[in-house]
């Protein structure tokens, strides 16, 4: 509706990882398109991030949620993910 290509929309599963959540595969099959990237359940890290006002891949770069963050805006920008 908003005249966006389809091949310009990609699907983020946030907080992946939580006990009982929808698997991807069935996630994948409802909407009908391929989840792009997964960012993991981190809610610790990511919330002590909020609280110091600082972003999450400044505050804590090794985390895995910071990873896949990186990744993402990497990917998202026309450039290979590490």
């Amino acid at each position: 509706q908003l005249g966006i290509a389809a091949d310009r929309v990609q699907l983020v599963a946030n907080r992946h990882g939580q006990p009982k959540e929808l698997p991807a595969d069935k996630a994948e099959e409802a909407l009908g398109v391929k989840i792009a990237y997964y960012l993991p359940d981190d809610a610790r890290t990511v919330n002590r991030a909020n609280n110091n006002g600082v972003p999450v891949v400044r505050e804590s770069p090794s985390a895995k949620v910071s990873k896949c963050l990186a990744s993402l805006a990497a990917g998202v920008n026309g450039k290979p993910a590490k």
